[in-house]
């Protein structure tokens, strides 16, 4: 598996907002992608993705911008990479949500794939903004 740019930036443009007050105020989108140096076209379809997932809230006009819609502790990596539409899975045959085997006849290995497949999901959906940040209840916690 290899991250591609929608899942990187995304997460970048979703802690940006997280540590620049981006949960009780409008941050301007040429602010994070400025910061963060993402091209702004590029980070405006990305937070539309957002938007969309209702990770993100936006406002228009000169106060505007976006803002978390969620507590940093509610947004887990999985939630923004999923938004983004980062695929999560090792191999096309474990496609489906949580790395189940997609095909009628499943290869001999599948069983190593979904395993793996599993686990990435897993680390994605227990690791939330606020453990990014601040490095509390995640995996560092076990």
């Amino acid at each position: 598996m290899k991250m591609t740019t929608k899942g990187k930036y995304g997460l970048r443009a979703m802690i940006d907002l997280a540590v620049n007050d981006g949960d009780t105020q409008y941050i301007p989108l040429n602010h994070i992608s400025a910061r963060q140096q993402i091209s702004e076209p590029y980070l405006e379809r990305l937070m539309a993705k957002m938007r969309k997932a209702d990770l993100v809230v936006t406002h228009r006009g000169t106060q505007g911008g976006y803002k978390l819609a969620r507590p940093i502790d509610q947004i887990s990596v999985r939630d923004i990479l999923k938004a983004v539409d980062e695929p999560m899975n090792l191999t096309d045959c474990v496609d489906g949500e949580d790395g189940q085997c997609m095909a009628k006849r499943c290869c001999p290995s599948r069983l190593v794939w979904q395993k793996m497949s599993e686990s990435i999901n897993e680390v994605a959906r227990s690791m939330t903004l606020q453990s990014l940040i601040y490095g509390d209840g995640g995996l560092d916690d076990e």
